[in-house]
């Protein structure tokens, strides 16, 4: 009776297995203003920016969409994008030119700049490359209302001068049309 009752489940999950929704694999999400949606090819892993007439433009790629976070400027100017995984994030700031079409800003290595300002604020050591090798996060946390400064976020540990350095949550604020880290 146990055995023809199982079976019987077991026969009526397969007859409505093709019932369920399929999943989607791809990863996307939606602007503040909704005028933009975004999405990643699962197959190329390539970002990709659709607006609402159905113009598209690929942002990059990036390495794990499943980490992927888009922070977008209140007027949708600038868009920092966080990739990474769980041994590590990085940041990247695209410019909008025109409608879907963003160029990412290669002005700034924001990877040293945070680091930089985090050790000088935290220990006074002033640095010329990056010292944080391991388990290192660097997000943008939002954007001052204004849409003038970026928040970013950092932490990490390694290794100046033969001594231990770990940072736990710094944050900083970026200003994009300045090129400005503050601590404020």
């Amino acid at each position: 009776m146990k055995a023809s009752l199982v079976l019987s489940a077991v026969a009526a999950l397969v007859a409505l297995a093709p019932l369920a929704p399929a999943r989607e694999s791809q990863v996307w999400g939606r602007s503040p203003s909704k005028y933009i949606t975004w999405s990643v090819d699962p197959a190329t892993n390539g970002l990709y920016f659709t607006n609402q007439e159905g113009s598209s433009s690929k942002l990059c790629d990036v390495s794990a969409p499943t980490a992927l976070k888009l922070t977008f400027s209140p007027d949708e100017k600038y868009v920092f994008v966080t990739d990474g995984s769980s041994i590590g994030t990085r940041v990247s700031l695209y410019k909008r030119n025109s409608g879907v079409k963003y160029s990412k800003v290669t002005a700034y290595d924001f990877d040293l700049a945070t680091q930089r300002l985090a050790l000088q604020v935290e220990t006074g050591k002033e640095i010329s490359s990056t010292v944080l090798k391991n388990s290192r996060y660097l997000d943008c946390a939002g954007w001052s209302k204004d849409g003038q400064w970026a928040h970013l976020t950092l932490s990490g540990s390694g290794s100046l001068n033969g001594r231990k350095v770990e940072i736990d949550g710094f944050k900083c604020s970026f200003n994009p049309a300045r090129g400005e880290f503050t601590n404020r």
